[in-house]
């Protein structure tokens, strides 16, 4: 094993001082002491033990797996966001990412859904999936609206399967004027009042289909930080030719993301995948797009205190 110790500041800045490496055996002796030794001061020619670590005691637990959590009880529900926004082209022509193809192709949303639905359905216990629409004006609200359900019924926005989910999608392509502007704050707080709503064994997974950049960040990133101590992850697919920078952006892999109040977000929740990347093979979306579902489970559960035992008990 491999332990090293840092001067830790904050997210952005750390220093190393010293590391050394053990065997588990050695570790587990009674007040083990082992040297810091610092690299660097290795290439200067300098003394490079640094400092001393002394373990004084030492706890071994079993760590629960995401596979753990799933035999436990867990039910993954996936909810749907589309984008209805004109960028998106209108149905009727032939450029249109909304375009619905008479020989049965698919366009890259439900190239994108179908891929996603397929790895996801078998953990949801109902089959039942809330599908909404964004940035688009649906001809029985009759204004532009940033969350509506696609079915019409706000109070019951759930689709029963793959074909109830297709059917809402394609019957909805003749009931929305495509519109504009594109904002994911108002979904975003649809879906956080389902985690809230649901019982401690749900997770949430929010999968976002957009065609091009938001147009409320800041909102966007207020709402992702306010729910990172919700069971929730958004996986959101850029479909189209856009460069998506803001959404890549969302995605905090590489730094916290934090919202206008300068507050840190308790986990990373987004993933962001560009469509066009796996046009070829779009089984590979999938697996890029909830490549990182598994660590964001645990670190949920984990944030809440909430082991399998506990989960299990909750049945």
């Amino acid at each position: 094993m491999k332990f090293e110790v840092y001067d830790y500041d904050d997210e952005s800045t750390r220093d190393l001082i010293g590391l050394f490496e053990v065997k588990a055996k050695h570790i587990l002796q009674p007040h083990a002491r082992f040297q810091l030794i610092n690299p660097k001061y290795l290439e200067k020619k300098k003394n490079i033990n640094v400092g001393q670590i002394e373990v004084d005691e030492v706890n071994i637990t079993e760590a629960e797996s995401f596979i753990d959590y799933i035999k436990g009880g867990i039910s993954l529900n996936l909810s749907i966001a589309i984008d209805y926004t004109s960028s998106n082209g209108l149905v009727v022509n032939d450029n249109s990412l909304h375009k619905l193809h008479e020989d049965g192709q698919k366009n890259e949303y439900e190239k994108a859904i179908l891929a996603l639905y397929d790895i996801l359905e078998p953990y949801d216990n109902d089959k039942r999936f809330p599908v909404f629409g964004f940035g688009g004006i649906p001809n029985w609200l009759g204004l532009t609206s940033h969350c509506f359900a696609i079915n019409h019924n706000e109070g019951d926005p759930y689709a029963q399967g793959l074909q109830g989910i297709l059917s809402s999608y394609h019957q909805s392509l003749s009931e929305i004027t495509l519109d504009g502007p594109t904002h994911f704050s108002d979904i975003l707080k649809r879906v956080a009042f389902l985690c809230q709503s649901d019982r401690g064994n749900v997770y949430h997974i929010l999968l976002i289909l957009t065609d091009g950049e938001i147009h409320d960040k800041k909102e966007t990133i207020d709402q992702i930080v306010a729910s990172s101590n919700l069971p929730l992850s958004i996986i959101i697919v850029g479909v189209g030719y856009d460069d998506f920078t803001n959404l890549i952006e969302l995605d905090s892999d590489r730094h916290v993301l934090k919202d206008s109040n300068g507050k840190s977000a308790l986990r990373d929740i987004v993933q962001f995948v560009p469509f066009r990347k796996f046009r070829a093979e779009p089984m590979l979306l999938a697996k890029e797009a909830l490549s990182e579902i598994p660590k964001q489970v645990l670190s949920y559960f984990k944030q809440v205190g909430i082991n399998v035992r506990q989960l299990r008990g909750q049945h």
